[in-house]
């Protein structure tokens, strides 16, 4: 699940970094595209925290799986998939 945060922070910066361009070059159109974005960003983010929540939430139910999981947030990246 982590993973997932990669997605999160480019979409992010590419909204913010086209809304400022639109407002210092006085691009009117390009605030169009921060307009469309805004929403699908926090639509993302907020998937993706749901999902975390949830997946830990699981984890932590499952009598047995409590140290699976702590084990699992410590691992390295690559073997965390």
């Amino acid at each position: 699940m982590p993973q997932y945060w990669t997605l999160v922070f480019p979409l992010g910066m590419y909204t913010a970094g086209t809304s400022e361009l639109a407002q210092v070059f006085g691009l009117q159109f390009l605030l169009v595209i921060s307009y469309v974005m805004l929403p699908v960003v926090l639509a993302v983010w907020l998937l993706i925290v749901a999902g975390l929540i949830l997946r830990r939430v699981a984890q932590l139910r499952v009598p047995g799986r409590r140290a699976a999981a702590s084990e699992s947030w410590n691992r390295p990246w690559s073997e965390a998939r």
